[in-house]
């Protein structure tokens, strides 16, 4: 019988093309293929079954979204089979059980989730996502308190509900044993928590971590309780010696902090990305930009923040006033951030308006982001009287306060900007309008959503005008379009996921 080509490959070949095929079917991150690769491949024919039977490593990642109140039991019996399958690799675990409900469905939900533990130290990634109905995920940090995964890199934990926090009282510190993700190779690199899976106490230690990610929960304002963590905790954070990525959403820390703040600087040594959005408090914005030396710090990203009114009472140590706190600094995103909206009634020219701004974080973000290349300041509101995105216009040159750039009380704007981009309706600041040229002398290259018969791109002699060479490109997205920005293995850009990217979508 003559053999096909596919046939004459060597299986040692197969295996390799098996595992590559295995690893782009799951780089994603977050997704399950309808069919998964694995099952694809071992059911072809018995050579290739034999050989995807052989290798654990194409049964070492588990993912269950969304499944059916249908299909539970199904998992639970393919969740079993990848277990065995995978011997002794280390395996990721992803659940999704949002939309379950009912007795029935928590009960196999919670045979799912505890079938993993006999396997907890071969865990290098978990991630357990609930809408708060399944019932199962908020009892699953019993068992976590006593257990050890030395490997585990990769947590995501989001409970979608409330437990009685005054019944049970308020989890201030870790429950989970102080030794769980300290193994001897590795620790804890990326941490995703909603406010709901912290008051659920799923808080590990903060010591080792390398990304960081907290956001408000569903349900928390309702609940009058956005606060979770101690300040003292975000200090921890910014602390880690190893931290890359911060992003925080919502007020999830104590207005102010209940013990001594560090005397000195806190020097992030790794840290490269900052976002921070959708607070009402500034607390740890304005320690962040006061108390922190990041030498590899590239973006900040501020988001769906009111700036206005937000005076500081910090107490500011000897050494806070640093240069080049951030000597490797390149872009500063500005998005939905309302600056000005107090000064609305005070007439342009009088000093009082100097004075608010003062009064804001504006002269200290100023000085530390004075080095960005690339300025981006977008608002998809109408007018300083939206209740829920005011404006930065203000800060644009030619505006109401442009003469705040100018100001001898106030810190140069961002005077080495190349790239800006610019995103507003164009009732408030029209895509043509150049007043910021004479403000930012050095860029050019400028980027604007697509042009419209009634917000047209600014013409090309006006862009000209004066020897400048400007470019316009169209704008594709206002900040980052994943997170971790840069080559990270848990990076996403699915704005489903990602809050910050969902509220910046065009």
């Amino acid at each position: 019988m003559t053999l096909s080509p596919i046939d004459t490959i060597p299986n040692e070949l197969l295996c390799t093309i098996f595992a590559m095929a295995h690893a782009l079917s799951y780089s994603d991150g977050h997704l399950c293929p309808r069919i998964p690769t694995e099952v694809a491949m071992s059911v072809v024919c018995k050579n290739w079954r034999s050989i995807a039977l052989s290798s654990p490593s194409l049964w070492s990642v588990y993912r269950c979204i969304k499944p059916s109140s249908k299909a539970l039991q199904s998992e639970l019996e393919r969740l079993e089979t990848y277990l065995k399958r995978s011997d002794e690799t280390d395996i990721e675990l992803s659940f999704n059980f949002i939309g379950l409900h009912g007795f029935t469905d928590s009960q196999i939900v919670s045979q799912l989730l505890h079938s993993t533990l006999p396997h907890i130290a071969r865990w290098i990634c978990f991630v357990a996502i609930s809408d708060g109905q399944d019932q199962a995920l908020v009892p699953f940090h019993h068992p976590l308190k006593s257990l050890r995964a030395p490997k585990l890199r990769h947590v995501d934990i989001r409970t979608g509900a409330w437990h009685d926090y005054r019944r049970l009282g308020w989890d201030t510190e870790p429950h989970w044993n102080p030794k769980m993700f300290h193994g001897e190779l590795c620790a804890i690199e990326y941490l995703r928590l909603d406010t709901c899976a912290i008051m659920a106490r799923f808080r590990p230690r903060l010591e080792t971590l390398v990304h960081f990610m907290m956001e408000e929960g569903p349900g928390s304002h309702m609940h009058a309780l956005g606060i979770c963590l101690l300040f003292s905790n975000f200090v921890q954070v910014l602390s880690a010696p190893n931290i890359e990525t911060i992003s925080i959403w919502g007020t999830n820390y104590e207005w102010w902090p209940s013990q001594p703040l560090p005397a000195t600087t806190i020097q992030a040594n790794r840290l490269k990305h900052f976002r921070y959005g959708n607070n009402v408090t500034m607390s740890p914005l304005m320690f962040f930009l006061n108390r922190v030396s990041a030498p590899l710090l590239e973006s900040i990203t501020i988001q769906k923040i009111s700036l206005s009114n937000q005076a500081s009472e910090m107490d500011h140590p000897e050494d806070d006033y640093i240069d080049y706190a951030f000597p490797s600094f390149r872009s500063l995103y500005l998005i939905d951030v309302d600056v000005a909206c107090l000064a609305v009634a005070v007439p342009p020219g009088i000093d009082w308006l100097t004075e608010i701004i003062l009064e804001t974080p504006i002269p200290r973000l100023a000085q530390t982001t004075r080095l960005a290349t690339h300025l981006t300041i977008a608002t998809r509101a109408t007018s300083c009287g939206n209740t829920d995105i005011p404006l930065f216009i203000d800060l644009l040159p030619g505006r109401r306060m442009g003469h705040f750039a100018e100001s001898p009380s106030l810190p140069s704007m961002w005077p080495q900007a190349q790239d800006l981009a610019l995103h507003f309706p164009s009732s408030v600041f029209a895509a043509n309008n150049l007043s910021w040229k004479d403000t930012w002398s050095k860029v050019d290259r400028l980027y604007l959503a697509p042009p419209t018969s009634n917000n047209p791109w600014p013409d090309p002699e006006d862009l000209s005008a004066g020897g400048r060479n400007i470019a316009v490109k169209g704008l594709q997205a206002l900040g980052h379009t994943q997170w971790p920005p840069g080559w990270y293995q848990w990076a996403s850009c699915d704005k489903t996921i990602d809050v910050f990217l969902r509220n910046t979508a065009f």
